[in-house]
């Protein structure tokens, strides 16, 4: 009797065990793939650097760990106050 309810406990610890394990494993095959995602992005940033008295120069550069594809650059007039 004893030994029938030990081998019942165990084989309740054993699948207990096995699920768990087999939660734990999803849950860092998903954080797993997050941090593929975001170490393969690009991340953009732009930036104006003064050069010369007036002179402005606009500097792009990817800081991520991805391509950058399709960079769209647009450029608009600025009108200057009091001129």
């Amino acid at each position: 009797m004893i030994l029938e309810i030990l081998k019942i406990a165990s084989i309740v610890v054993g699948i207990s065990v096995g699920i768990v394990n087999v939660i734990v494993a999803y849950k860092l095959l998903m954080e797993t793939k997050k941090l593929r995602e975001f170490s393969t992005k690009p991340e953009l940033v732009f930036s104006l650097v003064p050069v010369e008295n007036y002179l402005v120069v606009g500097r792009l550069k990817n800081i991520g760990n991805g391509i950058a594809y399709n960079i769209e650059v647009r450029i608009n007039s600025i009108n200057r106050v009091g001129h």
